[in-house]
């Protein structure tokens, strides 16, 4: 295994503060992904075609996914837990990028 997948693979843990930090401002995103999904959603039913409410709820979705994943992950102790977490939240990374 190269020195990079080694460290892609470590289960990384931040000090207690910055955890904190990290847990409660992705889950004040989760939350806030959850209002703009609402008001996606409505927004596209008003005055958009399918298409809109489709793509607008597949954003909105990818955000409360990457947000929540997150903050499970900042939240979680047990590092084979953790280690899986991590993978989840890079994988809700890629698809609100896609």
């Amino acid at each position: 295994m190269s020195e990079t997948n080694k460290k892609t693979n470590e289960v990384t843990f931040y000090a207690k503060m910055e955890e904190d930090i990290n847990i409660f401002s992705h889950a004040l995103g989760a939350v806030f992904g959850v209002v703009a999904l609402i008001l996606l959603i409505i927004k596209a039913s008003q005055y958009g075609t399918a298409w809109h409410i489709v793509s607008f709820t597949i954003f909105g979705a990818s955000l409360v996914i990457l947000y929540s994943a997150s903050a499970f992950y900042h939240s979680a102790k047990n590092p084979i837990v953790r280690k899986r977490l991590k993978v989840f939240d890079h994988a809700a990374i890629y698809v609100l990028i896609a």
